[in-house]
């Protein structure tokens, strides 16, 4: 297997951003690589804080000294490149490792763009649904969960708001939809970066 440093964002909306990694991981798994995010490793609960600055460089050069070894770097660009992924990006490049830029999601599927335009409808005033549903799906942080745990709505109670991030992106499982990782993830690609025609 060949050894990869995966590049994705991290900062920002970091529930999203966790879970696209995850994605990004499963497709070099799936391409037959070995690949490593270490932004995935040191950021996790007692190891490293990305939010002290310390921190997040010793992180940084830790990951460094391990993509060292790495025969590629895939930077996975459907969020764009942040900061940090640029760092990564100029490691790559002074140690000669080849850099591949890539994208889980494709729109030019005009059918699954439109289902997936479709979707706002059951985010607005879908307390029904979200009452019918065992599933729900948040497309902004990228977090299924079930739905007896959507307890605030707005809209007079007819719009539920994201246990996790307190957005309306809240979709159940009874609307027809998909509650996999990666259409919640491309319906927040979607949604929230400029990928909608009506947003």
């Amino acid at each position: 297997m060949k050894l990869i440093y995966l590049e994705s964002p991290y900062g920002g909306n970091v529930p999203r951003n966790l879970t696209y990694a995850r994605l990004c991981m499963h497709d070099c798994l799936e391409r037959g690589e070995a690949p490593l995010a270490s932004h995935l490793l040191y950021t996790q609960s007692s190891i490293l804080d990305d939010d002290v600055a310390e921190e997040r460089t010793l992180g940084i050069n830790a990951g460094f000294a391990w993509a060292k070894h790495a025969e590629l770097s895939a930077v996975y660009t459907d969020f764009g490149i942040s900061d940090g992924m640029k760092l990564g990006i100029e490691d790559a490049e002074k140690n000669n490792r080849p850099v591949e830029y890539r994208k889980l999601f494709d729109f030019s599927d005009m059918k699954q763009s439109k289902q997936i335009d479709e979707l706002s409808k059951y985010t607005y005033k879908n307390a029904d649904i979200i009452e019918e549903s065992n599933v729900c799906a948040c497309y902004f942080c990228l977090k299924t969960f079930p739905s007896h745990l959507v307890i605030d709505f707005v809209d007079k109670g007819k719009t539920a708001l994201c246990p996790v991030c307190k957005t309306e992106s809240v979709y159940g499982d009874a609307s027809g939809f998909s509650m996999h990782p990666k259409f919640v993830a491309l319906a927040g690609k979607w949604y929230f970066d400029g990928s909608s025609e009506t947003f």
